[in-house]
């Protein structure tokens, strides 16, 4: 188990050691949330891993390449992040299961989470594809060139995300460019330091 905050810490720290971040502005915002407990650490660090280089990827031809992580707190959408349990065995996720059941009986019938942990990236690259951001997290879809990538990516990256409870979606950035932002069920499971910062590297 790793906050949300060391999390992040950890992906910035293994990208800079590989030098993926050398020839991009990275600004990492660490707000309200960094001390939420998350219990599949791997996961999350996958998911963010994935779309930083994404991110990377698409700045690539960008002037003043610039990529963004943003780390908060803030109230869950409709309330229907669904809520691990503590009872839940190790590795075995029954979060598919509860959400069927919520669609089905409604707002009461399984536990939610009324606050949630998001984590969006972004970049100030070319944007999303008009004619397939409905289609980006569809297994085998890719935008890259052919080589480039196998389009499995970002549907794994869903598939991670939505079983630990959470959403992703994909917007337009303030840039122009895209954003990626993962939200995931915030519980009463949190460490005792707490710090707001914000660094830039260039």
């Amino acid at each position: 188990v790793s906050t949300a905050g060391e999390i992040v810490e950890r992906v910035r720290s293994l990208l800079e050691q590989q030098g993926k971040l050398s020839a991009v502005r990275a600004t990492w915002e660490i707000g309200e949330g960094s001390e939420q407990l998350i219990e599949a650490p791997q996961r999350l660090e996958q998911v963010l891993v994935n779309l930083l280089l994404n991110a990377i990827h698409a700045v690539e031809d960008t002037r003043d390449p610039h990529v963004e992580v943003c780390l908060r707190r803030q109230d869950a959408p409709g309330g229907r992040l669904l809520a691990r349990r503590g009872d839940d065995p190790p590795e075995v996720n029954y979060l598919h299961r509860r959400r069927e059941e919520l669609d089905r009986m409604g707002p009461g019938s399984v536990e939610t989470s009324e606050e949630a942990v998001v984590i969006s990236v972004s970049d100030n690259g070319p944007g999303l594809p008009p004619e397939g951001a409905d289609q980006l997290f569809d297994p085998f879809y890719t935008t890259k060139e052919p080589g480039e990538g196998t389009g499995l990516g970002l549907s794994i990256c869903a598939r991670l995300v939505e079983g630990m409870g959470g959403t992703i979606e994909a917007t337009a950035s303030s840039t122009g460019g895209a954003r990626f932002v993962v939200r995931l069920p915030a519980t009463n499971e949190v460490s005792d330091a707490t710090e707001d910062r914000t660094t830039e590297t260039a």
